[in-house]
């Protein structure tokens, strides 16, 4: 298990989605893949899958057969943030700022593209 990023934890206050209650750990690598093997072998089929990591550590992740379309957004590891608190917290909070007008951006085309 690897410890959640403190800076994580506190931009995800900011917007009332408390990690905590769900702990400040998460699973190891290993195991997140495992945990996609696990889904592909319940026969479980998945029309996007969003992989938010860069290039080198997406290639870690399991493949989803029969996946209609596979999004790299290779947003920064905000465990390589430099700086003081103050400027590590900015970065993450626009790190999940962009993330949210990407989740935003995808579920406006899924409803367009599933209206066709």
């Amino acid at each position: 298990m690897r410890v959640i990023n403190k800076f994580i934890i506190l931009t995800k206050a900011d917007i009332d989605c408390l990690i905590e209650k769900h702990g400040k750990s998460i699973p190891s690598q290993s195991f997140m893949t495992l945990n996609g093997f696990f889904l592909i072998n319940e026969g479980r089929r998945y029309s996007y899958i969003v992989k938010v990591c860069d290039q080198e550590n997406g290639q870690r992740y399991p493949i989803f057969p029969f996946t209609l379309k596979v999004l790299d957004w290779n947003f920064w590891d905000p465990s390589e943030f430099t700086g003081t608190d103050d400027e590590k917290l900015k970065k993450v909070r626009i790190l999940r700022d962009k993330i949210k007008e990407n989740v935003i951006a995808l579920v406006q085309n899924y409803k367009i593209t599933a209206s066709k």
